[in-house]
């Protein structure tokens, strides 16, 4: 499965152990329990991208830090107005590039040479 493009995502490595009881864990929690992200947006100050949780009582709170504003109920309608994006068919691609890239330059890679590198890899998938 390819991860998204803005929003929220967890993942879940294989050769950990346990796979399907960490699956059921996100599902069950960050991925389903509105109660969770309303105690977690109060406790916290965590922004769910569980749309439900815009529903939650928390969500229309205003907060004393932003001066009264209902900021996790603002940021619930902001999220349903931004508009879906095309991000084209090389998307995918080119971050797995930038992800090896970086990855590279962490581990002591020249930078410079780097990205000229991967700029030139880019280049070659999309031309594809």
């Amino acid at each position: 499965m390819l991860p998204p493009s803005g929003g929220g995502g967890w993942y879940v490595l294989k050769n950990v152990g346990n796979e399907d009881l960490a699956k059921d864990f996100l599902k069950d929690t960050f991925a389903g329990n509105v109660d969770l992200m309303n105690t977690l947006a109060e406790d916290i100050t965590l922004v769910s991208t569980l749309n439900a949780a815009s529903e939650a009582e928390n969500y229309s709170k205003p907060s004393e830090f932003f001066g009264g504003q209902e900021i996790f109920g603002d940021f619930a309608d902001w999220t349903s107005k931004v508009p879906s994006v095309n991000y084209g068919l090389n998307t995918y691609a080119i971050e797995d590039l930038m992800t090896e890239a970086v990855q590279a330059i962490v581990n002591g890679a020249d930078v410079d040479s780097t990205l000229k590198d991967y700029q030139a890899q880019a280049e070659a998938a999309v031309a594809q």
